[in-house]
């Protein structure tokens, strides 16, 4: 989970328990694991590492900071085999610096690793620098971080449970996924998020907690969802993105209230995509033309050249297939699709509008030719952009194609007088 790119991401090499302790001692607390583990000690890495070993998720190394008076003595007692990293006390803003250097150091030597954090001992400061360079590290591709755990140890009391703060990273997750789809438009990161969301699932079912897992489950299906609309938007399939949009948002917003109640990590998430889903289906209830206008201009307005360029050419032969094919079924406004055979017709409107363009064809309808000439233009600014301006001696400019893009919209707009051909 929490996942980045480049560096060695996808590599998870050894499995690393890293914690922090602080001065003082501490007393035999029973450390509780949900639901029925426990183990009786002073030392909370110490029963993070024997719950670990004994479910079957045995770390390799154990990676300890601290200051240079911190209870080390306990490190001897119940790890020895530790490795110890020193770090300054932070009192003041240039041993932030200090700080993060050692703690990069330290976890950047591990090589590829899968990270789990116990923040239970520590200085509160140490144990949040800790977090904070695991996530950043793990943005960046450099490691997988797991789980990060805290023992809640309530006043006076001799029992301490373990809290699994991993739904924490999952909303880190989900709050750079959405940034990420209102900017381009691309559902990233699904397959990591429903795995970590499979995993909280066949947990609540071990301890029966059979609500909750039901209603991850729907959640399972909703990133499912998400997936096979990424893929849509990576093909600029505009028919199936508007509807797969549209049932994506209302199946959302009528789970939000029971995501709530069990998994409420990921109702930010849910509800930012379900509202730019909601729009984006809203063209699932216009004609095909469009529909892949409106989607040639949001693609523009991201900066997504390729897809405006390739809609704009698709909007204008949906436009003009409609006007002159003479396809007995013109899904293409009624349903917001083409039918089945609709390629010939295409194919054959395409055909005809390039020959008249080209001039090797003459047809005496002034419409058509001025369609004709519009598609010639459209076409060509396309196919440089799709065929990566190779053999072009003009320069590729974002402002330049963009002007084009956008008067291109302009002109289709005008042509198609306001969408009924």
């Amino acid at each position: 989970m929490c996942k980045g790119g480049g560096g060695v991401a996808g590599e998870k090499g050894i499995r690393v328990l890293c914690s922090v302790i602080g001065a003082g001692q501490w007393s035999e607390v029973e450390y509780l694991f949900p639901p029925y583990y426990t183990v009786k000690t002073d030392f909370a890495t110490y029963a993070l590492k024997r719950f670990l070993d004994d479910k079957g998720t045995p770390t390799d190394t154990v990676v300890i900071f601290g200051v240079e008076s911190a209870a080390w003595a306990i490190v001897d007692k119940y790890l020895p085999e530790a490795k110890r990293k020193v770090i300054p006390e932070v009192k003041y803003q240039r041993e932030v610096d200090d700080a993060f250097r050692t703690i990069k150091e330290a976890l950047l030597e591990l090589g590829p690793c899968t990270l789990v954090l116990d923040l239970t001992h520590g200085y509160r400061h140490h144990s949040f620098f800790l977090l904070l360079m695991g996530v950043y590290l793990s943005m960046l591709g450099r490691l997988e971080l797991e789980a990060v755990y805290y023992a809640m140890l309530p006043w006076k009391e001799d029992r301490a449970e373990f809290l699994n703060l991993k739904p924490f990273l999952v909303l880190l997750d989900t709050v750079m996924n959405a940034k990420i789809f209102k900017g381009t438009m691309h559902a990233v990161g699904i397959s990591e998020i429903r795995s970590t969301i499979e995993e909280e699932r066949n947990d609540l079912g071990r301890r029966n907690l059979i609500r909750e897992a039901s209603s991850l489950y729907h959640i399972e299906g909703i990133l499912k969802g998400l997936e096979e609309l990424d893929t849509q938007l990576s093909v600029n399939f505009t028919p199936g993105i508007a509807k797969k949009a549209a049932e994506i948002s209302q199946r959302t917003r009528e789970l939000l209230p029971e995501v709530d109640k069990s998994y409420p990590y990921l109702v930010p998430f849910l509800e930012s995509i379900s509202s730019d889903l909601g729009a984006l289906g809203e063209l699932s209830q216009r004609p095909l033309w469009e529909m892949e206008l409106e989607y040639a201009e949001r693609c523009l307005r991201l900066g997504r050249l390729t897809s405006a360029a390739i809609n704009l050419r698709e909007g204008l032969v949906s436009w003009a297939c409609h006007r002159w094919s003479g396809c007995p079924e013109r899904k293409c406004e009624s349903e917001g699709e083409c039918v089945i055979n609709g390629r010939e017709y295409r194919e054959r409107l395409t055909f005809a509008l390039d020959a008249v363009a080209r001039k090797q064809m003459v047809i005496p309808d002034e419409e058509f030719l001025q369609c004709a000439t519009l598609y010639n233009k459209v076409s060509d600014l396309r196919n440089k952009i799709c065929h990566g301006y190779l053999g072009h001696e003009e320069g590729v400019t974002r402002g330049r194609i963009e002007k084009k893009l956008r008067e291109l919209l302009d002109s289709l707009r005008e042509t198609f007088k306001g969408g009924r051909p």
